[in-house]
């Protein structure tokens, strides 16, 4: 029968990992990024500056979303700026949900920390996660509220409300602050930062991030 469905050999899941396996075999979880754009571990102790955190969007990783960057003025101005503060949250976006990728980069962040964020895509969605557990100039957080719960519930859920839970006690015990937060999504550039756009991007970058100093004219 030429049109019947042959079996995918160890199904959707199968290929959903070994897709994802491949994004992730330069590193995977909250990584150092060198001036090459190379991995090293991050030991999650605390720094006394910002820590520049890069979250990738859909079936990415964070050298393909972010790789337009690697060479220019701007990545020059990223490194003596941040120095060995230039981290990247290297996950899974196929089979984890962002609730679940919030709870892995929650748990390997340090206890207390200033984050300047630029994310891509569905990265957005894990930063503004981040943004509910930051604490604010009154010293408190937002979370998630009983109606986000209720919410939840209705939907049998459970998995997120179990990821909520999980990100309720990690920042009970972490001091967070996300003090710049740029978000970059466009469907029609899929995920990486499109070239006719970089310019522009980065000169919002720039602006937001290092005041005064902009290489981009």
């Amino acid at each position: 029968n030429v049109f019947g469905k042959k079996p995918i050999p160890g199904g959707v899941a199968a290929i959903t990992r070994r897709l994802e396996d491949k994004l992730m075999q330069a590193g995977e979880g909250l990584l150092r990024v060198d001036k090459q754009f190379a991995f090293t571990a991050f030991d999650g102790k605390p720094s006394d500056g910002p820590l520049f955190l890069f979250i990738h969007g859909t079936n990415s990783n964070a050298q393909e979303a972010y790789k337009g960057l690697n060479g220019t003025d701007v990545w020059d101005f990223i490194h003596s700026t941040y120095i060995q503060n230039v981290l990247a949250f290297q996950h899974r976006t196929l089979s984890l949900s962002p609730l679940q990728n919030a709870v892995a980069l929650a748990n390997q962040l340090p206890d207390t920390a200033e984050l300047h964020i630029i994310s891509h895509s569905r990265g957005g969605l894990i930063g503004d996660i981040l943004c509910r557990y930051a604490l604010n100039d009154e010293n408190t957080i937002t979370g998630f509220a009983d109606e986000n719960i209720d919410l939840l519930k209705k939907e049998n859920r459970q998995a997120d409300i179990d990821c909520i839970k999980q990100l309720n006690k990690i920042f009970s015990n972490k001091k967070i602050r996300v003090k710049k937060f740029i978000r970059v999504a466009s469907p029609s550039a899929g995920t990486k930062l499109a070239s006719n756009r970089l310019d522009a991007i980065l000169n919002t970058f720039c602006n937001l991030f290092g005041g005064e100093a902009n290489p981009i004219t």
